[in-house]
């Protein structure tokens, strides 16, 4: 059986704090339907019978009417395709659930919050979903595999040997799966692709679009085909295809030799950058003067750059500064005092260091 995965499309995502740049929300929303639109047509092209999709396929809380129509129009163009879907987190079946209200095309099955079976010649899919934007009781325990002769497999969104934040997503674990024993299990939930191997039986494919600059390297939906001989034998070819045109970006830029915000932003924008990535520059070192993130989008020249996050320090050698007859060596004196009698606990007094030089900078 062929088969594409893919989960975390977000669609309607509001994006609202990728960018300091107000128009960005829109640009990547629209790079998400084309991104989705590839995917529908890789599917269509290579006459893929099945696709799952593992939870969070739109943010019920931003999600328009408009978008549901787009993405079931272009389900209708692939009607010979089995399309499973498993609410997540981001897209529960809550009662005024696009799920649930909304008339689907009728190649889609839409999973619940009960373990469903469905059955078809060379395979057996088991699955379920989200009803509410947390699930602290997840269902695994409930699937025994009674017919090992076909491929089985499961779709559900889930956080696989989650922390204890991650606990009330569908926690599971690695070893339920394996004593379970299924062929191929279609996790979402996690925005990092874990395809380490062709071979590989949990997997997650990442988010098929980049939701920001904690998503670095490439996103896109996995290709795959497995077969099972009459011994048993499974043989799974995978491949993780890209879908995202954009890939999100860090670079540091330090401040140490720097003077002005001139001479930041003439930096800056000598930098060399690809016109298909988006860039945060992050500020880093000593810096001698004010830092206006205002004033320096103003003079970056680059449209690539996104965002800026400034990570300097005060470039002021503090010793040096307490001998200083001024108010900000008064101030260095006090504050040091202020934690030698125990009024500032010693961790936080680079802060308050910080916070105070800052704000007597010239």
């Amino acid at each position: 059986m062929k088969f594409v995965h893919v989960a975390d499309m977000h669609l309607d995502c509001a994006f609202n704090f990728l960018s300091n740049k107000l128009d960005l929300g829109d640009i990547r929303r629209l790079d998400q339907r084309n991104a989705f639109n590839k995917m529908i047509n890789y599917v269509k092209e290579n006459d893929i019978k099945y696709l799952f999709i593992s939870g969070d396929l739109y943010e019920q809380k931003s999600i328009r009417e408009s978008t549901i129509e787009y993405i079931n129009n272009l389900f209708k163009q692939i009607p010979a395709t089995k399309i499973f879907v498993t609410p997540g987190n981001h897209d529960p079946m809550i009662k005024e659930s696009f799920y649930k209200i909304y008339d689907w095309a009728e190649n889609v099955k839409i999973f619940g919050s009960n373990v469903e079976k469905v059955e078809e010649d060379e395979f057996i899919i088991y699955g379920y979903g989200f009803d509410d934007y947390i699930m602290n009781n997840p269902k695994i325990d409930e699937i025994i595999l009674d017919n090992t002769s076909k491929i089985n497999i499961l779709i559900t969104h889930s956080s696989l040997d989650g922390n204890k934040e991650q606990n009330v997503y569908n926690p599971i674990t690695t070893k339920e799966l394996k004593q379970i024993g299924f062929d191929y299990v279609a996790l979402g939930h996690i925005h990092k692709l874990n395809l380490e191997s062709s071979d590989q039986v949990i997997v997650y494919p990442g988010s098929m679009c980049s939701m920001g600059f904690d998503e670095l390297e490439k996103h896109g939906m996995i290709v795959g085909e497995i077969t099972k001989d009459a011994d048993g034998k499974v043989d799974r070819k995978l491949e993780f295809i890209p879908l995202d045109t954009k890939e999100f970006v860090r670079l540091d830029c330090s401040v140490d030799e720097m003077n002005t915000l001139e001479d930041l932003a003439q930096n800056i924008n000598q930098m060399d950058y690809d016109r298909n990535k988006y860039y945060e520059i992050i500020l880093v070192g000593g810096r001698h003067f004010e830092i206006n993130k205002y004033k320096l989008y103003k003079l970056i020249e680059n449209d690539s750059i996104v965002k800026i996050k400034d990570s300097t320090k005060i470039g002021i050698d503090i010793e040096e500064l307490e001998k200083e007859m001024s108010l900000r060596g008064l101030f260095v004196k006090r504050i040091k005092k202020k934690m030698e009698n125990g009024e500032i606990e010693e961790e936080l007094f680079e802060k308050a260091l910080e916070y105070g030089l800052d704000s007597l900078l010239s």
